[in-house]
């Protein structure tokens, strides 16, 4: 499982290599395929750790930080008075991104503690 997390990890941050493409959202590439099964690798790994870590703290910020940017990501429409969802979707789907993202970084944190 370790090696998968080190291959996934690595992967990550390869160029694009040809697999990625430009959509009406935005440029898709290749660690947006990688990072669902690394989130799930690395957090398997993270599970076997029990004892508090530095990263435990940052959580709950990192948390407020979603609740403010999801009820101003969801207001949009409302706050700027927009005919149509369009921009709140796309600011839903970065931030869903984000805190994708996000959880690979912290579930990398928890991950590495253990030894190898």
């Amino acid at each position: 499982m370790r090696y998968l997390f080190l291959i996934l990890f690595v992967a990550l941050f390869l160029p694009n290599l040809g697999f990625g493409g430009r959509t009406i959202y935005g440029t898709v590439e290749l660690s947006d395929f990688v990072i669902c099964p690394y989130v799930a690798v690395a957090f398997l790994l993270s599970r076997k750790n029990e004892r508090p870590q530095l990263i435990d703290g940052v959580i709950p910020l990192m948390l407020a930080f979603v609740a403010w940017a999801l009820i101003g990501t969801a207001s949009i429409t409302w706050r700027f008075d927009y005919n149509a969802n369009d921009a709140a979707f796309f600011g839903l789907l970065k931030l869903a991104k984000f805190v994708l993202y996000g959880t690979g970084g912290v579930l990398t944190a928890k991950a590495l503690r253990d030894p190898w």
